[in-house]
C-alpha cells in the first residue's frame, strides 16, 4: 500500500467542527458567552482580554482604513478618469458602433424569421 502520511488536514479539520460545536452547545446550554463555562475558562486564562484587545485594535484598524479610503478614494477615482479618458472614448465610440452594426444585422433576421414564422407554424 502506498501511504501518504497522516491527515493531518482532516484531524485539524474534524477537531476545529467539533470545538466549535462545543463552543455552541456551551453558549446554549447556559444563555450566553459571557455566562458559559468556555467564557470562564479563557477569562481565567488571560485569553479572552488579550482576544478583546486584539479584536479592539482590529476594529480600530479597519475603521481608520475605512475613513482613510473616504478621504483618498474619490481623488484617485478622478484622476484614473482624467487619464484614462482620452484613451476609453474612441472605444466607447467604436463600442457604440459596433453596438449599431449588429442591432441592424439582427434587425435583418428577426424581420426576415417574423416573415416565415408564420408559414413554418402553418407547416407544422
Amino acid at each position: 500500500m502506498k501511504g501518504r502520511g497522516f491527515p493531518w488536514s482532516r484531524l485539524l479539520l474534524v477537531l476545529l467542527v467539533f470545538a466549535a460545536g462545543f463552543l455552541i452547545h456551551d453558549v446554549q446550554t447556559h444563555g450566553s458567552l459571557q455566562a458559559s463555562a468556555s467564557a470562564h475558562v479563557l477569562r481565567s486564562s488571560g485569553i479572552l482580554p488579550a482576544w478583546q484587545h486584539a479584536w479592539h485594535k482590529a476594529a480600530h484598524f479597519w475603521l481608520e482604513s475605512y475613513r482613510w479610503l473616504e478621504r483618498t478614494l474619490p481623488a484617485c477615482c478622478s484622476r484614473a478618469a482624467a487619464l484614462l479618458q482620452p484613451t476609453l472614448q474612441p472605444l466607447w465610440a467604436k463600442a457604440a458602433e459596433l453596438t449599431l452594426h449588429i442591432s441592424k444585422q439582427c434587425s435583418v433576421y428577426l424581420s426576415w424569421a417574423g416573415e416565415r414564422l408564420p408559414w413554418l407554424l402553418e407547416w407544422l
